[in-house]
């Protein structure tokens, strides 16, 4: 599939000599070196969290003092990705530096990074979460709570009797700890809440991100006794000094390439963006409108940071024997509303293959309110518009040329249209209609596998599919990192 392995979240193959050869800030050229300080002084913290991601590439006290001077910028997002990469680089951290973080999230990327951090107060922030009525501040201390665990089971053993049996004690208080925590939050989350919080509880037991709740508490009872808890390390056990590898996308690129990428951001966040998401909502895609309600918060921030202007609109489509055939709600630039009107949707009815793609189409395409063009003469660029179809059946026997029309139509009006094929098998045929229908509006049919993203697919096609490789990684450490 298109999208990148998460290089900053699992424990990198073994380095070649070339990806480990040292590069000096000073080495760069100067358009390389402008396009980097564009990327850090940028306005929306996703700039200047690409430029840390390009900051990867050089090994030298100037890249490194850039580096460690972001721990004080004022998004913890951009911070935690300073630790991260700071980490991979093998840039020994001081625990005073560290200490002066007061973000327990951007604390979790500390402690996952193996970088060291004073344990009073780890122990303090965890039992002030965990005492939250918010189920969210609940999974924070438990995730916290495995970093700390996971380090300490590293510890090197002992033969004095006495230290053998207080680590015994103290693993058996803390396992009982974080067992009360896990169920707690698996037995008390809401459906919604089950969306936003599986990956993360995926990434600390040895349960799946299966994105339901029911599916978590069915889990839970087969697991309670051994959650296999994990650390969710994001960088191999190395010496000080030492680099990990291999290299982040962006931080891969060559310099001309690295400049032109600065450009394209710039330019693009000039730009509004309308982004319509139209999702098949019978009992098949289940998991996708999990998956697209899950990551809407994710999604929205990320492009929000990208562009000027973000507006989205969503509709649910199902057949015309269902209980209701479209469900569809307007742009809207208030990222609470459009996440609650995707929550909305529910799975449900179908039967036969064919569902009502047509006139979800029509209906998206002619009755929202897209932005028009900037009136002639006008200095301003026009909207980027683009609408993703996700679904796993055909529109009705007829209206498939009807589809084919309508996206030949948009395309000619400046819209993109792209389709992706949920869970479709490698060897498996494509969804009839679904790559005509792409083809025809300007964009391209997408097959997205069981262990691909969803929403970092449509992120990534709403930014068009220049440097896809690198804003997909982008997007998937930021995904990692800032939950």
């Amino acid at each position: 599939m298109l999208l990148l392995s998460l290089s900053l979240c699992v424990a990198p193959p073994p380095a070649s000599e070339a990806t480990l050869v040292p590069v000096e800030l000073a080495d760069a050229t100067d358009a390389e070196r402008g396009a980097l300080e564009k990327l850090r002084q940028g306005e929306f913290w996703p700039s200047r969290a690409l430029g840390l991601m390009r900051l990867e590439r050089f090994d030298c006290p100037e890249s490194a003092l850039l580096l460690t001077g972001c721990f004080e910028d004022k998004a913890w997002q951009v911070r935690s990705y300073a630790f991260a990469i700071a980490a991979r680089r093998g840039v020994e951290i001081p625990e005073s530096l560290a200490a002066m973080e007061q973000s327990a999230l951007v604390a979790r990327t500390i402690l996952r990074a193996r970088i060291p951090f004073p344990q009073a107060r780890v122990t303090t922030a965890i039992e002030r979460l965990r005492v939250s009525e918010s189920l969210e501040d609940q999974l924070l201390a438990l995730e916290l709570g495995c970093a700390v665990r996971g380090a300490r089971s590293i510890e090197p053993p002992t033969d004095d009797p006495k230290i053998t049996r207080a680590r015994v004690a103290a693993d058996r208080q803390e396992s009982e700890a974080l067992d009360a925590l896990l169920s707690r939050i698996v037995m008390r989350m809401t459906r919604a809440e089950a969306g936003v919080f599986s990956s993360r509880l995926a990434a600390i037991t040895s349960g799946s991100d299966m994105k339901r709740d029911y599916r978590w508490r069915e889990w839970l009872r087969k697991h309670s006794s051994d959650p296999r808890y994990d650390g969710a390390f994001i960088v191999p056990r190395t010496p000080n000094g030492v680099r990990c590898a291999p290299l982040n996308a962006v931080a891969q690129l060559e310099a001309p390439d690295f400049v032109k990428l600065e450009e394209y951001l710039g330019a693009f966040a000039s730009k509004s963006i309308d982004l319509a998401i139209l999702i098949d909502c019978t009992a098949s895609m289940s998991g996708e409108i999990a998956e697209a309600q899950a990551g809407a918060d994710d999604l929205l921030a990320f492009l929000t940071g990208c562009s000027a202007s973000l507006r989205t609109a969503v509709a649910g489509y199902r057949d015309t024997r269902d209980r209701w055939e479209i469900s569809a709600f307007d742009f809207t630039s208030d990222a609470t509303l459009a996440r609650k009107n995707l929550w909305s949707l529910t799975a449900e009815g179908g039967g036969d293959e064919p569902e009502s793609l047509y006139r979800a189409m029509k209906e998206t395409l002619t009755k929202a309110s897209w932005r028009p063009d900037p009136p002639i003469g006008s200095n301003d660029p026009p909207p980027e518009r683009v609408m993703v179809i996700i679904g796993d059946a055909p529109p009705h026997v007829g209206e498939g040329g009807k589809c084919e029309e309508l996206a030949k139509s948009a395309a000619a009006k400046g819209m993109r249209i792209y389709t992706i094929q949920a869970h479709a098998a490698e060897n498996a045929k494509d969804v009839k209609w679904f790559p005509e229908i792409s083809l025809a509006g300007g964009g391209r049919s997408v097959r997205l596998g069981d262990e691909d993203s969803l929403i970092a697919e449509i992120a990534q096609l709403t930014l068009g599919d220049r440097f896809h490789d690198e804003l997909g990684e982008f997007f998937s450490v930021y995904r990692a990192l800032c939950r």
